[in-house]
């Protein structure tokens, strides 16, 4: 797939290249920095752009906001751009609303969502060409997946929901672009790799970290009673690991063990262990399985994926006894956060209590239509990006807000 992430040409560098993190520092509430990210974020609102506003800048550093393993060295500005078709829509009902749910880059690690912005174009037909949809045609806003229920996904994921009034019958696109801070490292994957592993030797630190960080171990969405060969699989790994690693290593390689298959879209880890196929979202499924609840599903864009899939993977993050690192069951990736991750959801299973939806990995990266009106739908794809350079403005302030409260996430009290 052609290179879809672009570079922004403000560059800050942190004072390290890579290491250990220092003693974490915490960031007081009544910090200027916290107050800075506020009312940066306010204005980018007001600029007319779509920010997650349940961010809150005063729990950087805390739950899935955590400080990675590796520290990055730098923090970037990049966007993504993406649309999402709708073909032949059936008018002929009387008309009505047409929504489009789409899943947005998230807040997590190192990565973090600073603004998002629409546009609906319409198709073409036999009288002439389509073009802007006008703005009182539509409407957008975030919405939030339900966390908590049944225990299934403790993550809020956003998702830009996107409805149109009276669509045309030829058709249209929501074209999103997102931008984003983005972390950078140099360490190079062997050295990283090895770097993860001296941090991930002991569960009680791995156990004191997510629970000095406000996080549970992450229960599966699939609960039920492991059939025949899951089973098999836990018990030699209960056998054979001793250290974080050693899951790490093992949910790892049983992941990339699978046969791949994208055609395969069950998640469920018992059934993709049973016939040994799914695709890489089935891979890191069985990876968290198998994670001891060190483990977590997430799905987004990764560069350099096959073009028809549109970017679109499914992927892991694991925790050591200092902080997070990117597991990639598909990929044979091991490392830091980089800007080949762009995290979009989390947890695997959610909910929108808009529609009343449920749904399972697959549908979440792929996007959602849904309408009582009657479509083809064309699902979510990645368009090559040209580069952004933020000038002076909401965005800028934002992003230097949101660079100056991740460095104190890594600084020395």
């Amino acid at each position: 797939m052609k290179r879809f992430i672009s570079l922004c040409v403000l560059v800050f560098v942190a004072p390290w290249l890579y290491g250990e993190p220092k003693e974490v520092a915490t960031v007081k509430k009544d910090s200027p920095d916290i107050a800075k990210a506020k009312k940066a974020m306010e204005a980018v609102k007001d600029a007319g752009y779509l920010v997650i506003d349940e961010y809150d800048p005063g729990k950087e550093g805390k739950g899935m906001l955590c400080r990675q393993v590796i520290m990055p060295n730098a923090w970037k500005c990049y966007s993504i751009e993406r649309f999402t078709q709708i073909r032949k829509v059936q008018v002929g009902r009387g008309g009505g609303t047409f929504s489009v749910l789409i899943p947005c880059p998230t807040d997590v690690g190192d990565q973090g969502h600073l603004a998002t912005s629409i546009a609906v174009i319409t198709m073409g037909n036999g009288n002439g060409p389509g073009g802007p949809m006008n703005k009182d045609k539509y409407t957008m806003r975030i919405v939030y997946g339900k966390s908590g229920e049944g225990g299934k996904n403790p993550h809020r994921n956003p998702f830009v929901l996107v409805e149109v009034t009276d669509p045309p019958a030829s058709g249209f696109d929501v074209r999103t672009t997102s931008w984003l801070m983005m972390p950078t490292s140099t360490m190079q994957p062997a050295q990283a790799a090895q770097y993860i592993r001296s941090k991930s030797l002991s569960s009680a630190g791995v156990t004191k970290f997510m629970k000095d960080h406000g996080l549970e171990p992450f229960k599966h969405w699939h609960d039920a009673k492991p059939g025949k060969e899951l089973q098999r699989l836990l018990d030699e790994e209960k056998k054979k690991c001793k250290t974080p690693w050693d899951y790490f290593d093992f949910a790892a390689k049983a992941g990339l063990g699978v046969r791949y298959d994208a055609a395969v879209f069950t998640h469920d880890p018992d059934a993709v262990a049973t016939n040994n196929r799914g695709d890489c979202g089935g891979r890191a499924s069985l990876a968290k399985r198998l994670g001891c609840g060190w483990i977590e599903y997430v799905e987004g864009y990764v560069q350099g994926m096959d073009e028809k899939f549109g970017g679109k993977h499914g992927w892991n993050l694991g925790f050591t006894n200092n902080g997070i690192f990117v597991l990639d069951a598909g990929g044979s990736y091991i490392g830091p956060q980089t800007t080949n991750f762009i995290v979009t959801t989390m947890g695997g299973w959610n909910e929108v209590p808009d529609f009343a939806l449920k749904f399972e990995p697959n549908h979440g990266i792929n996007g959602g239509c849904f309408s009582g009106l009657n479509a083809d739908f064309t699902f979510l794809h990645m368009k090559d990006a040209s580069e952004v350079k933020l000038e002076k403005g909401p965005l800028l302030d934002y992003f230097n807000a949101r660079v100056a409260l991740r460095k104190k996430v890594y600084a020395p009290k």
